[in-house]
């Protein structure tokens, strides 16, 4: 009778401590309610952790909190503001833009420099820097900017192709003076072409000169090889026809050696 009662009053006393379900802040670790420790909070009868970008100030809570400005994070004690030109990546974390974008303080987020601007350090806030003049950049979330490249010049945040008779460069476009010489946009030097301080139609002039010189070249070198495969080709004709001959005059000694033994068995 004595351990009936013990064996009751063991079970009465559990149940007791065994609530279901069990109060907010609450929840069942080994079979019993248990107070939610911190970074967690009662969803049913179970302490579930808090999600990234939320938090709990101390224990015994029903629900996981965020900090009410988005550009604050919980640094484990309390919510602190991230430094200029940062953005909450984590609840308990900031981080700069990068290079070649920045902070834009109305949508809270890191956005890419657009075309014409750059961003060369972490953290720009409000826009990023315009490009000097004469200097461009190609694609958006640019760290630098950029001349346009050689054989074409600038113009009104553009570069375009350099149009004859002028030569680009470091996105500059200039007439060619009148002892140079454009040829695809490249200043040639006309002193290049041995006639010094020569107007560009002289030039020009002279430029075609060499250009006859070039071709005439081409034509003679092509001539020297044909030349040349021609005499080889006869060599090797020559060379056929000897060797036939040698073989024709061997059959010939063949067949009049084959004539002597005939006869010499015929007397015989």
């Amino acid at each position: 009778m004595k351990r009936l009662i013990i064996f009751f009053v063991i079970i009465l006393g559990t149940k007791s401590e065994r609530v279901y379900p069990c109060d907010s802040g609450y929840g069942i670790i080994e079979g019993r309610c248990t107070v939610c420790p911190n970074m967690t909070s009662s969803r049913g009868d179970k302490c579930r952790p808090c999600d990234d970008g939320l938090f709990t100030m101390e224990e015994k809570s029903s629900s996981c909190q965020k900090c009410n400005n988005p550009l604050h994070y919980f640094d484990g004690e309390h919510c602190v503001e991230c430094e200029p030109g940062a953005r909450v990546i984590s609840s308990h974390k900031c981080k700069k833009c990068e290079l070649g974008s920045f902070f834009n303080r109305e949508t809270k987020k890191c956005e890419y420099c657009p075309i014409g601007t750059y961003s060369d350090r972490e953290g720009q806030q409000d826009n990023c820097t315009v490009c000097p003049d004469m200097k461009i950049t190609f694609s958006e979330g640019s760290s630098q900017c950029f001349y346009c490249p050689d054989g074409t010049y600038y113009e009104q945040g553009h570069c375009y192709n350099c149009p004859q008779k002028y030569v680009c460069s470091n996105s500059e476009i200039k007439l060619c003076s009148n002892h140079q010489l454009c040829v695809l946009s490249t200043v040639v030097n006309c002193s290049v072409f041995g006639t010094p301080n020569y107007e560009v139609y002289k030039c020009e002039k002279n430029v075609l000169f060499y250009i006859m010189i070039s071709v005439s070249l081409v034509i003679s070198m092509v001539v020297i090889v044909v030349v040349v495969i021609i005499t080889l080709v006869v060599i090797r004709i020559h060379k056929k026809k000897k060797a036939e001959m040698e073989k024709i005059k061997k059959n010939i000694e063949m067949s009049e050696n084959d004539r002597k033994k005939l006869i010499k068995m015929y007397l015989n």
